[in-house]
């Protein structure tokens, strides 16, 4: 699983299971077609979230 945190309150904001970087480095979540500003957020490949 693939969570997408918030880098400065650390908040999830989305999760989802495939992951792919764009050409700007942006990650993608190709299982909702969602991008992100990875200036804005972290990425954590996790096994659940407690």
């Amino acid at each position: 699983m693939i969570i997408i945190t918030d880098r400065t309150s650390n908040r999830i904001i989305e999760t989802g299971e495939t992951l792919e970087h764009l050409e700007n480095g942006y990650p993608l979540l190709t299982d909702k077609h969602v991008y992100f500003a990875i200036n804005d957020v972290s990425v954590h490949e996790v096994d659940s979230i407690p």
